[in-house]
């Protein structure tokens, strides 16, 4: 069995302990043998101590234990975020004990107890200017920029720069806390009393005043490899301080989960720390990591998240492909509250390493040398998705923020509805945009509407066609449809063919026999969204 696992933005990470969660005797012996096999082995593609096992509803303690009977399987951890999810050490082989298990009444699945990993690619630091969020056209890495091409920061922070209640969880290598341009924005636990050895918020983690380290099971989520503190410096790097860079939401706190540690991550310690993230009431995670395996363990917690509110920001990878058409995880779930980020140049063009997917990558981000945060209170450029990733989740707390009683939906909804059009990424995402912040923190009625979504085209004979599409905005005023003919082997003839009101689904076009096709997007007095993409049809007598 092959399993390759890719992270996002080129680096690796491991998860562990969770609040609310019942941990069998010898539990840090089985994640400690794991944690050491991962370190021996860096290639290693899942854990060779311990499988996940889920089991229907219907099925007590006596039953699974009859169940794990069958492989001598012990309870190494049960997850009260995904009902009847258990972490089990079998006392045999992995990879019989998934095959066993599975095929026992009332499992719903077993599965191996992946290793994710971070895809990162340092670089040494030009000069400090961060240009994803004010490009005036200036140059980084012998590359000069498009004057605009950026997320639109430095507009809304007239409006709002964050608030300090707010936690963003960065699920990472660690983030070094005492980074001059970090300290003051690392989130605080209210209810823990640091240094006393008890547990005073009862979430059963003793001391836990700055997040944990879920990898080496302390209260010390300290970064050893880099990755965790860029990726939190462009969230949430203090501004405005006279030091070094600035993040995205500069007042809001960082929530450090360290779940790598040198060589990647497990899937038993991210549904950990997404258990903490709910017991914490922390409604936002940035998550740059990523694995071509399936593990519908993750995907359970993931989506047990979302009556808690909790929107899940992932890198989309970086390994230049479609990931419609070859998935990878977490990127590739599609659940309601995740929102997956590709990664974009200083030009507005979709880097060489970002994989891109209509359905399954939402918008882009830059992500190609990225100046932020770096260990030894140092700064420094990376690249890749996991780059990108960040400027989205550091958008997403400021809506959430500015606007306390939204629910994530609609969270979600404004993120996706007010980014601004980038022809490389039309077609290649689902928005066909960049994150714009200037936008999204705006009132609606300045704001330009989303791309319509669904679009299809249907030849209804008598020369004529019929274009449908889903209305993803509530403040357009209308749509415009545009055609073209296909003429040998061009397509010509480019015009607007027709306006369709506000909330009006379909239009139906009086056209010439053969072969056109058809594109609408959405307008209002702030200006109009992306053109959906090109739909074919062959229209007929």
């Amino acid at each position: 069995m092959q399993i390759a696992i890719a992270l996002l933005a080129y680096v690796v990470v491991s998860l562990s302990a969770s609040a609310d969660i019942t941990v069998g005797p010898g539990a840090d012996v089985t994640r400690q043998d794991a944690k050491s096999a991962l370190e021996a082995d860096p290639a290693m593609e899942y854990s060779p101590t311990s499988i996940f096992v889920r089991f229907a509803p219907y099925m007590d303690h006596a039953m699974q234990r009859q169940v794990l009977d069958a492989v001598g399987g012990a309870v190494v951890l049960r997850y009260t975020l995904v009902p009847g999810l258990m972490l089990v050490d079998p006392g045999v082989s992995v990879e019989h004990a998934v095959e066993v298990l599975g095929a026992m009444p009332g499992v719903i699945y077993s599965e191996f107890d992946l290793v994710y990993r971070l895809d990162d690619v340092p670089n040494d630091p030009l000069f400090g200017l961060q240009w994803g969020l004010q490009n005036r056209g200036q140059f980084i890495a012998g590359v000069s920029g498009t004057a605009g091409a950026d997320i639109g920061a430095v507009e809304a922070w007239n409006e709002f720069t964050g608030e300090a209640s707010f936690p963003i969880a960065v699920l990472d290598s660690g983030v070094q806390w005492s980074h001059p341009d970090l300290a003051a924005n690392i989130w605080i636990n209210p209810g823990e009393v640091a240094g006393n050895g008890v547990d005073d918020d009862n979430n059963g983690f003793v001391d836990d005043i700055r997040g944990w380290d879920f990898y080496s099971n302390n209260n010390n989520p300290m970064d050893l490899n880099g990755h965790g503190t860029h990726v939190a410096g462009t969230i949430g790097a203090a501004g405005n301080n006279g030091v070094g860079v600035t993040g995205v939401a500069w007042q809001c706190s960082i929530v450090p989960l360290r779940v790598a540690g040198p060589n990647g991550l497990f899937a038993s310690d991210v549904i950990r720390a997404l258990q903490y993230c709910t017991a914490m009431n922390i409604r936002v995670s940035n998550n740059s990591w990523s694995s071509r395996g399936y593990s519908a363990a993750i995907f359970d917690a993931i989506s047990a998240m979302i009556p808690h509110g909790h929107i899940f920001v992932c890198a989309a990878g970086n390994e230049g492909i479609d990931i419609d058409r070859s998935p990878r995880y977490p990127a590739s779930y599609n659940l309601p509250n995740m929102i997956t980020v590709a990664a974009t140049g200083s030009r507005d063009l979709r880097a060489a390493f970002t994989n891109i997917g209509p359905s399954q990558v939402h918008l882009g981000a830059p992500g190609v040398e990225i100046y932020s945060t770096a260990l030894g209170g140092r700064y420094a450029f990376r690249s890749g998705t996991s780059m990108a990733a960040p400027h989205v989740a550091g958008v997403v707390a400021l809506i959430y923020a500015q606007n306390p009683s939204w629910t994530f939906t609609q969270v979600r909804e404004r993120v996706l509805g007010t980014v601004r059009p980038v022809a490389a990424l039309n077609g290649r995402t689902v928005t066909g945009g960049v994150v714009n912040l200037a936008a999204a923190i705006m009132p609606a009625a300045d704001v330009a509407p989303r791309q319509p979504e669904g679009v299809q085209v249907v030849n209804l004979g008598s020369r004529s066609a019929r274009v449908a599409w889903v209305d993803a905005s509530t403040n357009e005023i209308g749509f415009e449809i545009q055609r073209e003919t296909r003429w040998s082997n061009l397509w010509i003839g480019q015009i607007i063919i027709g306006s369709a009101g506000q909330n009006q689904t379909v239009f139906v076009d009086a056209s010439a026999l053969g072969r056109h096709r058809y594109r609408v997007r959405a307008y209002n007095d702030a200006g109009a969204s992306a053109w959906s993409p090109w739909r074919v049809v062959d229209v007929t007598e």
